[in-house]
């Protein structure tokens, strides 16, 4: 029998909200040894989050710094902390795909649990580590996700999507030479404040950026409940990028041309060929366009692709002024 080091069972779960946590380990209990009501992993106190088996392939998550029990663990999955069930992935089956394709098919597939559609949260392991978290729904519904490596603790890529807070947060690092992540805060329909990088993390380059100014400023992303800090740092650092060949940028009115003239001053765009652009409007006036002629500032630049949020009026000026590019739009 597995005695808990924690205060009773009933007011840690009365007391449980969702922590912001340090990327850690997280374990099945038979990985860990238990001395004098702590827990140990690799014969050093566990700091992380540890899972301990029940009937029915059932599972029960915990907090332990330090080796003792603090807390239960609920997953950033999880929009608000309900009493929700919480299965080994090897608990389900579907209809729909065959067991060892599930985790690439979790939105298009019906899960079930002891013969019942199942909604709650899905745990999987590889070797007692955790590998992947995702919460279903009432509605069968398999949006938020986190992958893990295994290995280094850090998140491999994860989409969480908060209805009630109106909040985004996505994140891919799967690729060694590719980082993405995305923070999107869409309470206001009209106004949606957001922030979208993708950089290559071994030159710096920056793929794709756009932001809102009040993003920048008050830095909300740094909210997400699955810490990045090397993301924030490149972004905090929008002052001094550099572009890729190919670039993708958006802007709302209020920062296009501040940060134009940051970068044309910084020599960002020596390296971009081809620009795919979104939020032109907001340059002022005929003179910011000719910007694209200016071999100075964008040398390499043959093509500009304009997106669907700059007017009519702004295309047109656009193809009118520079005349020495190829410029498409759609």
């Amino acid at each position: 029998m597995v005695v808990l080091a924690c205060a009773s069972l009933t007011t840690l779960l009365k007391n449980s909200k969702k922590t912001t946590m340090n990327n850690m380990f997280r374990l099945k209990s038979t990985l860990l040894t238990q001395v004098d009501n702590k827990w140990y992993y690799q014969g050093m106190p566990f700091t992380g989050v540890i899972f301990f088996d029940k009937e029915d392939s059932q599972i029960a998550p915990f907090i332990v710094h330090n080796g003792v029990i603090t807390e239960p663990y609920i997953s950033p999955c999880i929009e608000s902390p309900p009493s929700i069930m919480q299965v080994d992935q090897s608990a389900l089956l579907s209809p729909d795909c065959p067991y060892n394709e599930m985790p690439s098919c979790w939105n298009d597939i019906r899960l079930c649990y002891q013969d019942k559609l199942y909604a709650g949260m899905v745990y999987d392991f590889v070797e007692g580590k955790c590998l992947y978290e995702n919460y279903i729904d009432d509605d069968r519904y398999s949006g938020n996700y986190i992958t893990w490596n295994t290995d280094s603790l850090l998140p491999v890529s994860f989409e969480l999507l908060y209805k009630p807070a109106g909040l985004t947060y996505s994140y891919d690092g799967f690729r060694v030479d590719e980082v993405f992540f995305s923070y999107t805060d869409w309470r206001n329909m009209e106004e949606v404040d957001e922030v979208r990088i993708k950089y290559n993390p071994v030159t710096k380059k920056i793929g794709e950026f756009s932001a809102t100014k009040s993003v920048l400023q008050d830095k909300p992303y740094t909210s997400c409940p699955i810490p990045l800090p090397d993301v924030y740092k490149m972004i905090d650092s929008y002052q001094t990028f550099t572009f890729d060949e190919f670039t993708i940028l958006g802007f709302d009115k209020n920062i296009i041309n501040e940060v134009f003239e940051i970068w044309s001053n910084n020599d960002s765009f020596q390296d971009v060929k081809k620009l795919l652009i979104d939020g032109l409007d907001g340059l002022d006036g005929l003179a910011n366009f000719s910007i694209f002629n200016n071999k100075q500032v964008l040398g390499s630049l043959t093509e500009i692709i304009l997106m669907g949020g700059s007017s009519l009026e702004t295309i047109e000026t656009i193809k009118a002024t520079v005349t020495n590019l190829k410029v498409r739009s759609y």
